[in-house]
């Protein structure tokens, strides 16, 4: 088969885990796969149709985060859109040579093709099948373009082999673990498509539950938070989330602060919630508000607010989409803005260009 990405023979690299940052263990991975030549100036030519994306050195910006995999840009170089200084659209220099097709990486006879939200398409996104994420970035698509399969960038280079601290003992293998196994006890307690095990012990791990960083940040507390493991010997409600403020159950992973003594669920720690692989910040019109552009806001960190659509609550500090009216404060939910445009209709998972 003519596929485009190919493993490197001699790599057989075995990551540990957990990791440290997001978007040097994609970079990691990625450098461990052989490009064709040429694929870079195609991915640009096909995805930034204006051909003005240029690549910049600059260590100083903030806050950018890649249009590609929806990972923050921590470092240059990356490229960015030199033609329209409101485009704001991004790719890490290992994004820029993502392949044009891929093969499974559990079924090695089926073929992926890269996807892109379509440009004139403001809501576009897709649900991945491996960590079941909202993601408005690239991805790999089974099949066609009407295929609900798609799995984001992250997924779609999961490493097929890791040694993870949550299990010291064996390495975890990569499996389709769609069939026969109900619950995840090991990690969150819920069902996934594809995920760690081991081969020798009742052990499994969600595919990005074993990605979750050693050390995160979270803005109600000034020190690292710490991934801490289920406790096999715990079996009751041990605390309380600093955020929702909603018992955490010890017998799944969450993160904690020894310092100040305060934990955090999973879910609510914005750098991995249900929406933290979707792009914030982008703008569109809306016809139910044609004054101004509407903003692209992530509720998690924002109170509550009454939906002029559908005069409905839009709930707050919840992990979720809204669009706001910076000029007159304006909101409406995120599926209401879809309606607006495309008619009282729900928005689909997917749209997006092969």
């Amino acid at each position: 088969m003519d596929c485009a990405i190919s493993r490197k023979k001699d790599s057989g690299a075995i990551f540990h885990m957990p990791i440290v940052s997001s978007d040097m263990f994609l970079g990691s991975i990625l450098r461990t796969i052989e490009v064709k030549e040429g694929n870079s100036t195609k991915m640009l030519e096909k995805y930034h149709t204006d051909l003005s994306l240029v690549l910049m050195d600059d260590s100083t910006a903030q806050d950018l985060v890649c249009n590609a995999c929806i990972r923050p840009i921590n470092s240059p170089p990356y490229y960015t859109c030199g033609a329209h200084s409101q485009c704001n659209f991004l790719l890490h220099k290992f994004c820029v040579d993502l392949p044009l097709s891929i093969q499974d990486f559990l079924y090695t006879s089926v073929t992926k093709n890269l996807i892109s939200p379509r440009l004139d398409e403001f809501f576009s996104l897709f649900r991945c099948c491996s960590c079941k994420k909202y993601c408005n970035g690239f991805g790999y698509v089974f099949g066609g373009s009407d295929s609900i399969f798609v799995d984001d960038v992250e997924c779609s280079f999961a490493p097929r082999v890791i040694k993870h601290d949550s299990h010291k003992h064996h390495p975890l293998i990569l499996t389709d673990t769609s069939s026969g196994i109900e619950s995840w006890k090991s990690c969150c307690g819920k069902s996934c498509f594809y995920g760690y095990c081991c081969g020798l012990c009742n052990f499994t791990i969600h595919i990005d539950c074993a990605r979750l960083p050693k050390t995160v940040a979270h803005k109600f507390d000034k020190h690292p938070l710490t991934l801490t493991f289920a406790s096999s010997n715990s079996t009751d409600i041990d605390d309380i989330c600093e955020f929702c403020e909603e018992d955490i159950d010890s017998k799944y992973w969450f993160y904690h602060c020894a310092q100040c003594d305060q934990s955090f669920h999973v879910k609510c720690i914005p750098s991995q919630g249900e929406f933290s692989k979707i792009k914030f910040g982008g703008s569109v019109k809306v016809p139910c508000h044609e004054d101004h552009p509407l903003t692209l806001a992530r509720m998690m960190n924002l109170g509550s607010q009454r939906c002029g659509y559908c005069h409905e609550i839009i709930k707050g500090f919840k992990d979720g989409m809204a669009l706001h009216c910076q000029d007159c404060d304006f909101w409406i939910h995120f599926y209401c803005g879809y309606r607006s445009c495309h008619g009282n209709i729900s928005p689909p998972y997917k749209v997006y260009t092969l």
